[in-house]
């Protein structure tokens, strides 16, 4: 036990030999935590959905991986990354139990950017996307189960409210190209400009943003 304290005590230099993730998206950010770890956790792979703590983390093991965040982070050459570090909460493991969770809250830690708030736009939108979008390959029942109206169980039918802002564009975008989607239904409330409809309001978002407007041709797509 006396080992493993004086192992943890160095630990926040331990993680510095591990590159940093080259972009700070939720699948780079958890490949480079699956290393950290691994090594917090007597070298064993741990799965990034399930919680660290039944995966035979305790206490010292995530002091361990906080460490080695932390130093990882501040060994970083770009000043903001370095100045992420102090803001890496003390308990983040205990907050943020899997790695995929933690992902997330060093992301945000690196993206405030000095406290600034100042994020990536689309980074963080990215994030989201896949965040809230978690599961959404899986089915209660089985793929080839019978169909209903001509549309397989597994299909997802998905109700979207602010599909013209930021946030909803990239939803939009993202829920067209997806396989399991049968169907999105767009709700946005009436333009003050009476000449400027729906589907005008919708391009102009796709545009604005780089996303690909012949998307929105979709026959998946109704707007309400």
């Amino acid at each position: 036990m006396g080992d493993r304290y004086k192992t943890v005590e160095s630990s926040t230099d331990a993680g510095v030999n591990v590159p940093l993730p080259s972009s700070w998206t939720v699948e780079d950010v958890e490949s480079w935590l699956m290393v950290h770890a691994a090594a917090a956790n007597a070298g064993k792979a741990v799965d990034p959905e399930t919680d660290l703590f039944a995966q035979g983390f305790d206490s010292l093991s995530a002091t361990f991986l906080k460490n080695r965040i932390i130093g990882s982070l501040n060994s970083s050459s770009d000043p903001n990354v370095q100045a992420s570090s102090s803001r890496i909460d003390p308990n983040i493991v205990f907050s943020s139990p899997s790695i995929h969770q933690l992902a997330g809250s060093v992301i945000n830690a690196v993206m405030q950017q000095n406290g600034s708030g100042a994020v990536n736009g689309k980074t963080d939108i990215e994030n989201m996307i896949e965040k809230y979008s978690v599961g959404f390959g899986q089915s209660a029942t089985d793929a080839s189960a019978s169909t209903v109206n001509e549309r397989t169980r597994s299909d997802h039918v998905v109700v979207l409210t602010g599909s013209t802002g930021g946030l909803g564009s990239y939803l939009l975008a993202s829920l067209l190209q997806r396989e399991d989607v049968s169907a999105v239904y767009a709700f946005n409330r009436p333009s003050r400009d009476a000449a400027s409809s729906i589907q005008r309001r919708q391009k102009s978002s796709f545009k604005d943003r780089d996303l690909d407007a012949t998307l929105l041709q979709s026959e998946k797509l109704v707007y309400v």
